[in-house]
């Protein structure tokens, strides 16, 4: 029971990170949509916040309140994740059918990611452990006491 609680706790905090990705994308998406806002998401006030809520409205039929922009959106860490309502709904004017496939779709190209930069460095350790391993013979073979060789052909 410990170890799911610890889990789930990774989980909700590995969720709030790609939440704060999401709210880069929204940003991103009403700029694009909004070209005079030129103001970062958690700078956003007055005229901008209202001019989100417009376009929110027009786009995916759904709306936040004033408070919840300040609580959610305007904070640079967040502690928790919103309810699912409103992360469904974000992550749709950012272009995606729900939150699940946002997450769906992140933790695939972070999965991607992670293979690509393995395949890159699996050389590097075996490379490395060889040339430690003939410099280490080479000091061991031409140090320690004065040794004459004699060579004849």
């Amino acid at each position: 029971m410990g170890e799911e609680i610890c889990i789930f706790a990774i989980m909700q905090e590995q969720d709030v990170l790609y939440f704060q990705q999401l709210k880069k994308e929204v940003e991103k998406v009403f700029k694009a949509r909004q070209p005079s806002c030129d103001r970062s998401i958690h700078e956003w006030k007055g005229q901008d916040i209202l001019n989100f809520q417009e376009d929110l409205q027009a786009e995916v039929k759904g709306r936040i309140s004033e408070k919840w922009f300040y609580t959610h959106m305007r904070e640079r860490e967040n502690k928790r994740l919103p309810r699912i309502d409103m992360l469904n709904l974000l992550s749709e004017y950012a272009g995606y059918k729900n939150w699940q496939e946002y997450l769906f779709q992140h933790k695939k190209s972070k999965v991607a990611e992670q293979s690509l930069s393995l395949g890159k460095n699996k050389w590097f350790w075996p490379l490395a452990a060889i040339i430690a391993a003939i410099v280490g013979m080479s000091i061991w073979a031409f140090s320690g006491p004065e040794k004459n060789y004699r060579f004849c052909f």
